[in-house]
């Protein structure tokens, strides 16, 4: 009985400890694991567009009064895995570049496997995986099963930047003039910036102060 109550306790360690993700009710997830607090919508941007103008997109946006929002990054300065896979001449696992890639690399990786746990529609062997893909989406709207632009350039090329492939599960270089989506993140855990009280009360002030002037005229009107 004693190892039952044990195990039982392990398996509900084990389900709560994966559970990173918490929807703020404010269109803002934060993810415990990352510390990054990510726009709910997947897809506010509204639509595909180059590199440029996806970072140009983010570092503008203002959410619940905050600033600050950028693309996710990605880790290159790692060392790429093997076996090389041929068609896209990146590894099948490990490393930063192709299927499978190492999550602590990519915060968008991260996100696909670890957060989500989706897997790569090509396993470690180089088979086609057919239950891989996007196919949860935890508690976020408008995440699609398409490329994503990272904010980071090609150290080789300057006219490629990094992508994450949530169809795929894979993650490359792109060239910057495509166009894909655009998801922000936010370092740390972000709420709506609250209306100082001072603020409010002088606001209220006024409210008062303009419905006073509004019952006066009234008044003298009606005389």
């Amino acid at each position: 009985m004693k190892l039952k109550l044990i195990l039982l306790a392990l398996l509900g360690m084990s389900s709560t400890a994966h559970a990173t993700l918490t929807d703020m009710h404010n269109g803002m997830v934060y993810d415990s694991d990352q510390n990054l607090t990510w726009l709910q919508d997947a897809n506010a941007a509204g639509g595909a567009m180059s590199w440029a103008d996806a970072n140009t997109w983010a570092g503008g946006l203002t959410m619940g009064g905050v600033s600050g929002w950028r693309l996710p990054t990605i880790n290159t300065a790692s060392t790429p895995g093997s076996p090389m896979f041929p068609n896209a001449g990146c590894p099948l696992s490990g490393g930063y570049c192709g299927y499978n890639v190492d999550t602590s690399t990519s915060e968008l990786a991260y996100m696909f496997d670890d957060n989500l746990g989706n897997v790569s529609t090509v396993d470690y062997s180089g088979n086609f995986d057919s239950s891989g893909g996007l196919t949860h989406t935890g508690p976020f709207s408008n995440l699609d099963a398409t490329a994503y632009w990272s904010s980071v350039g090609s150290a080789l090329d300057p006219n490629g930047a990094w992508t994450f492939n949530m169809l795929q599960g894979s993650q490359g270089l792109a060239f910057k003039s495509n166009g894909y989506s655009a998801w922000a993140v936010h370092e740390g855990q972000v709420s709506a910036i609250p209306v100082p009280a001072a603020a409010w009360l002088f606001g209220a002030g006024l409210i008062g102060l303009v419905s006073l002037k509004r019952n006066a005229s009234r008044r003298v009107f009606a005389r």
